[in-house]
């Protein structure tokens, strides 16, 4: 009996194991993702996209002021040109690019971006009401430039930021006596705009979607300039 239970443990435990997030190999979800990441486990096999035309990846400090102290963390990105090795999932969106930012130590997650230039606008419909099913209302900000227009649509949950940013969905959300105050509330008619706007899009479209700790948010309100995926929240 006692072996029994001893193989039902280590299959349990291989089970478990054989279902963890692996850099490359098995997708990061983000549905319910809670910070609670091994990070040297995750990056064990960093060499996996070295050396592929197709791929970026980089790791570097990035210092940013938190409580009138400058602080250090760590910023991870893979940045992709391939629809074939999927690094992220949210629901049925799969993302091809991944970012992740910890702290000095390398020890705590404080940011998770995952990234697409795929995305089609049915996809990014049903992502948006995935959104709004798990974390309710949201709020609306919008930046545009000569090269640019963004869309970054924020929801907060406990213990959690979610924002989802569109890239150049090519149609004025907001008009420009509507801007204050800024963020807006993510109402029917704003989504309505979002939705039509997407549709016209069809497809290519660029989705970030980042995943945030309260405190690296906060870090983030107050910072001044931005590298990477972090340009984009």
């Amino acid at each position: 009996m006692q072996k029994i239970f001893l193989l039902f443990f280590v299959s349990l435990a291989f089970s478990s194991c054989s279902q963890q997030p692996q850099y490359g190999k098995n997708p990061l979800l983000l549905d319910q993702f809670n910070f609670k990441l091994d990070v040297g486990s995750f990056y064990k096999d960093e060499s996996i996209f070295r050396g592929k035309s197709d791929f970026s990846v980089s790791a570097s400090e990035i210092s940013y002021a938190y409580k009138d102290h400058q602080t250090t963390f760590i910023q991870y990105a893979t940045r992709s040109m391939s629809q074939d090795r999927i690094l992220a999932k949210y629901g049925a969106m799969n993302f091809e690019s991944l970012g992740m930012v910890t702290d000095s130590a390398d020890e705590k997650v404080l940011l998770v971006s995952a990234g697409t230039d795929y995305a089609t606008a049915a996809q990014v419909e049903e992502l948006l009401k995935k959104l709004q099913k798990a974390y309710g209302q949201a709020t609306l900000s919008t930046t545009s430039s000569v090269h640019l227009e963004q869309v970054r649509i924020r929801f907060q949950a406990e213990g959690k930021v979610i924002k989802l940013t569109l890239d150049d969905i090519g149609t004025q959300i907001v008009d420009s006596e509507e801007q204050a105050p800024d963020p807006l509330p993510f109402g029917a008619k704003y989504e309505a705009k979002v939705v039509d706007a997407i549709r016209k899009k069809k497809d290519g479209i660029h989705v970030m979607l980042f995943v945030v700790t309260p405190m690296f948010d906060e870090v983030l309100q107050e910072a001044r300039s931005f590298t990477g995926d972090l340009t984009r929240y």
